[in-house]
């Protein structure tokens, strides 16, 4: 499988225990090169200083000095970046297609869509990732199901959503830190969990998702949250707001549905 960095800052930092022994290291090598009887190598509290100290400045230029140490912590699962599921071969995009056809042939202009992207990413050699599909239809057709399967056969990481208990967004992209209830974006987990890039999040009754009004009056809502998610460009750049860092959330597979059009913006 192919990866990406995914996070937009540095995470690859030395503990200050690295750092204290690297110039403990240096100071025994001075120590033997100077002649017998001189001993002009600092003391261990100095160098223990001088470790923290630049461990310091090297945090402050990582761009994740902000964060405490808790959430830098789960942040390290990334430092070697997310992986991103690959068709294995071309033919294998006729053989998802055909599969899902088969179980819920009902679907098939979804499945149609579905075909199209597979068998362009194959061509490209690029890793799997279905622009953003609104399903249109009664309820009890199958939307969720439908969309579960495809995240089996594609053999992502697949989490769903109801709207209509998401809280105005928040759910899926986070809560900046400094609220009550500040956490991270439940789509940002499950890459954090997983730790591949490009898994399958379906969105459910998305036109009767509600809407929150914070005490200074500004309105949130479901849509406004995922619009720069949706596009390429922004979700490449994405920043989390509990986070408050860059992710690289492009590579989602959005799936969102709806009983009717009525209520979408």
């Amino acid at each position: 499988m192919a990866r990406i960095p995914f996070i937009a800052v540095r995470l690859r930092l030395e503990s200050e225990d690295d750092i204290i022994a690297r110039l403990r290291a240096v100071a025994e090598r001075r120590r033997r090169r100077t002649p017998e009887g001189e001993d002009d190598a600092p003391p261990y509290r100095d160098l223990v200083q001088q470790a923290r100290e630049i461990f310091a400045r090297r945090r402050k230029r990582s761009g994740i000095s902000h964060l405490r140490k808790e959430d830098a912590a789960r942040l390290a699962v990334l430092k070697h970046g997310v992986a991103l599921v690959e068709l294995p071969n071309p033919h294998a995009a006729d053989t998802i297609a055909a599969a899902i056809q088969a179980e819920m042939p009902w679907m098939a202009p979804a499945t149609t869509l579905v075909w199209h992207a597979l068998q362009r990413a194959a061509l490209e050699r690029a890793p799997i990732r279905i622009p953003p599909l609104l399903l249109v239809g009664p309820p009890g057709i199958g939307k969720s199901f439908w969309a579960r399967r495809l995240a089996s056969h594609l053999r992502v990481p697949e989490m769903a959503v109801e709207a209509t208990s998401e809280n105005a967004g928040f759910g899926i992209t986070g809560l900046q830190a400094g609220w009550g209830s500040a956490r991270t974006g439940r789509a940002l987990e499950l890459i954090l969990q997983h730790r591949v890039g490009n898994p399958v999040v379906f969105v459910d009754e998305i036109e009767k998702a509600g809407r929150a009004t914070a005490t200074s009056g500004a309105a949130f809502d479901l849509a406004a949250a995922l619009l720069p998610l949706l596009e390429p460009e922004t979700a490449r750049a994405w920043t989390c707001p509990y986070f408050r860092v860059g992710f690289d959330m492009s590579r989602i597979s959005w799936i969102l549905a709806a009983n009717s059009l009525r209520g979408l913006p």
